[in-house]
């Protein structure tokens, strides 16, 4: 069991439960694995987890297209996110949105 297993087992917060997807879908993309299931999970808690969670796991999703080279999906992502994220995580996204 990893730590963010753990942490999800004694605290099932939304985001105990995005940070541990990222977790999954980081050590995924590192093995060539599929990350469709991630992607599923982080999708409901973009729709049904607390708002700040909501934002994390839209921009863990923003970050997993550009990973897997999906970068119009991403940069789509990164583009309606902006707004909402702190400097300097704005920042990030905009650079992202321009092409870096």
């Amino acid at each position: 069991m990893t730590l963010h297993e753990r942490l999800v087992a004694l605290r099932p917060s939304s985001a105990a439960r995005v940070a541990a997807a990222v977790a999954r879908g980081r050590l995924l993309l590192r093995g060539g694995g599929d990350v469709a299931a991630v992607v599923d999970e982080l999708e409901t808690l973009e729709r049904e987890g607390m708002p700040a969670s909501r934002r994390d796991a839209s921009l863990a999703l923003a970050d997993l297209d550009w990973q897997r080279g999906e970068r119009h999906r991403a940069v789509d992502r990164y583009r309606m996110l902006v707004p909402t994220l702190p400097e300097p995580l704005a920042a990030f996204a905009r650079r992202r949105v321009d092409g870096g």
